[in-house]
């Protein structure tokens, strides 16, 4: 009763969630370490079944690092590997299913919030730690154990929580590359078609120090010839791509046909948007504009070392480790480059863009190239100059990294414990 709300809760409600906490005051077992510690795998199938926000990919190990378990995002993906969750949430808030609405339903007698989240993930299989403690002082087990309809089935495609999956791949994935360490891509925002889509292909680089930069250029009446114009692309290098993602027709003057068919993809990447630079800015207006933009949406893809809204929708890939501040590769990359998705081996590679026009994908890091020093140490500059013009009392020092949850470093030092 207290866990969605959409009205003051009675008395009643309240005084039994404070009888249910000190009932577990001051027992060891449910101290917040054992808590998190028991309940970490849980809450990644959980996060991955409701399609939730890759914003949760800095929460989480934030969450754990400071009550001592040494977590990173790579043990997030290595729990998600092992246990595929279908997506049972049919969350939207153009269709009358927003998060109130959910509240309204669990208020109606409709699903039982979480708990219904746990039926329905272990009647389909998924391997959820039942015996797992909760603050209520049960079980997951003993929660569920009377629940036998987990979402009134009159609701129809009105229910927010769905008993029958919704499709089969959800949540967020953790990708790694030639010349990052890890990222993070929000699957459950990708329809299936640009799952598939996006599947190894190769996308042209065109590259942003800053969102506003990146905004003016989506609203661009000119922005499709201003992208077959990009520094460093040629015809050569864009038959070559085309050719990779399966087309066999160049024509540089309908180049909205390329885009269209899919053939022809841009990767906008904006760096210097990490938590050292800028304290890890929302790129939500880029996203935005990606999603709306009829012709690129289907084509292209956005990659920043910054993060995203929790209502990101579209090919957005964030969270890059290194970030471009600290001196990541991604603040190495220049127009005209070529990177490699591929959403089933979750990689993602800087291709050399010589080898590339011959036919050859041979992977590897920018700042291997001794051209791009210059490159990225005036950025550098400027960055650091930017800091102190729209950032100066938002200063992150002495931090873990993104994947570690930008966590101060004697609590990064301080989690050393194993959640396992």
């Amino acid at each position: 009763e207290l866990e969605l709300l959409t009205d003051v809760p009675p008395f009643e409600a309240v005084a039994a969630g404070i009888d249910a906490l000190f009932g577990v005051f001051n027992k060891p077992e449910y101290a917040i370490g054992n808590l998190l510690k028991a309940n970490f795998a849980n809450f990644v199938r959980v996060h991955n079944a409701t399609g939730s926000s890759s914003n949760m990919l800095l929460h989480l190990p934030f969450m754990m690092r400071y009550a001592g378990f040494d977590i990173s995002i790579d043990d997030y993906q290595d729990v998600r590997t092992k246990t595929p969750v279908p997506e049972i949430f049919a969350h939207s808030l153009t269709e009358n299913r927003d998060t109130f609405v959910l509240a309204q339903q669990m208020a109606e007698g409709k699903n039982r919030g979480m708990e219904s989240i746990y039926r329905i993930l272990a009647d389909l299989g998924v391997a959820m730690d039942l015996d797992a403690p909760t603050i209520l002082g049960k079980t997951w087990a003993e929660r569920i154990a009377n629940l036998e309809n987990p979402v009134d089935l009159s609701l129809g495609d009105a229910s927010v929580i769905r008993a029958n999956p919704v499709r089969q791949r959800s949540g967020v994935d953790v990708i790694t590359g030639s010349f990052f360490e890890n990222c993070a891509v929000k699957t459950s925002g990708m329809s299936d078609r640009l799952l598939s889509h996006f599947d190894d292909h190769v996308f042209i680089v065109r590259y942003y120090e800053n969102e506003h930069v990146c905004n003016a250029d989506f609203a661009s009446p000119d922005l499709i010839t201003r992208l077959i114009e990009t520094d460093g692309v040629d015809e050569e290098l864009i038959a070559a791509v085309v050719r990779r993602n399966g087309g066999n027709r160049v024509d540089m003057d309908t180049p909205k046909d390329m885009f269209e068919q899919g053939h022809l993809s841009f990767a906008f990447v904006i760096g210097g948007q990490g938590p050292e630079a800028y304290g890890m800015p929302e790129m939500f207006s880029p996203s935005q504009n990606l999603r709306h933009h009829r012709i690129l949406e289907a084509s292209s893809m956005l990659i920043t070392d910054g993060r995203y809204s929790g209502v990101t929708k579209g090919a957005c890939i964030g969270h890059m480790v290194p970030e471009a501040f600290t001196g990541g590769a991604i603040g190495y990359l220049k127009d005209g480059d070529v990177l490699r998705l591929d959403l089933t081996g979750l990689t993602l590679d800087w291709l050399d863009p010589e080898a590339f026009k011959r036919g050859e994908e041979v992977a590897s890091d920018p700042r291997d190239i001794a051209d791009r020093k210059p490159v990225f140490d005036a950025r550098f500059k400027r960055m650091a100059d930017r800091q102190c013009d729209i950032a100066a009392s938002n200063v992150l020092d002495g931090i873990g990294n993104a994947a570690r949850g930008i966590v101060p470093r004697a609590v990064d030092r301080r989690a050393t414990k194993s959640w396992r």
